[in-house]
């Protein structure tokens, strides 16, 4: 079993820029900011890292 550093980054990027995105667009839309609950944000940052661990497969 390893930790991939990168993949976690990576992952932890494109979340934050799709979550970023969909909050510039509810804006426009609503005139209102999303508010992101800590145990959603905990839950993104949760499956970024289990995302990010490989197990080594062997045969």
């Amino acid at each position: 079993m390893k930790f991939d550093v990168i993949h976690f980054v990576k992952t932890l990027c494109c979340t934050g820029g799709l979550l970023s995105l969909a909050d510039y667009f509810w804006f426009a839309y609503e005139g209102s900011n999303l508010d992101f609950s800590l145990p959603f944000l905990s839950a993104v940052v949760a499956g970024a890292a289990v995302g990010s661990i490989s197990f080594k497969r062997e045969g």
